[in-house]
């Protein structure tokens, strides 16, 4: 008899009620007016629906990018209190121009490339080799003898001599 193991009878803690492996996608509750981050996470944190506030700023980015929620212009502190502006968003399909006011877009500011070619450098031309021709010395008489001449070591290097 074969044993079962996890991998063949599967994981029961990743079999979602929609077929695939973990929680199936939540809806977003849109406001039908222009909104902030915290009007979106309290709109969207109770109920079955209920969403974390990192995702629901996943959501907000991607359909940013996407062209579905436009940014507002950010709204000041009451009072002119110190602090960041608010984000102000709206969904597109509930945008008015008479009633909102689009914030400006960030332009990406591209710096253009410059190739840096290295500066020439000025190298000495190579020096002359010179081989150095083997001088033997004379014979020496030691003790009234001469002594056997050895002949004179090869160059170390094959190359021609060069006289300058």
């Amino acid at each position: 008899m074969k044993r079962k193991t996890k991998a063949t009878r599967g994981r029961r803690s990743l079999k979602g009620k929609w077929g695939n492996v973990g929680a199936p996608p939540k809806t977003v509750n849109w406001p039908r007016t222009s909104f902030t981050m915290k009007a979106l996470f309290s709109r969207n944190s109770k109920g079955g629906n209920a969403q974390c506030e990192l995702s629901l700023r996943n959501k907000v980015d991607a359909e940013v990018a996407a062209g579905n929620v436009l940014a507002l212009l950010p709204k000041k502190q009451p009072g002119g209190k110190v602090g960041r502006p608010k984000s102000m968003f709206v969904l597109k399909k509930f945008y008015r121009p008479s009633k909102h006011e689009l914030a400006p877009k960030s332009v990406a500011v591209l710096r253009p490339q410059v190739s840096v070619t290295p500066a020439p450098v000025a190298t000495p031309p190579p020096a002359p080799f010179v081989v150095a021709a083997v001088v033997t010395p004379p014979p020496v008489e030691l003790f009234g003898r001469t002594p056997v001449s050895t002949p004179a070591p090869a160059p170390a290097s094959p190359e021609p001599s060069v006289v300058s």
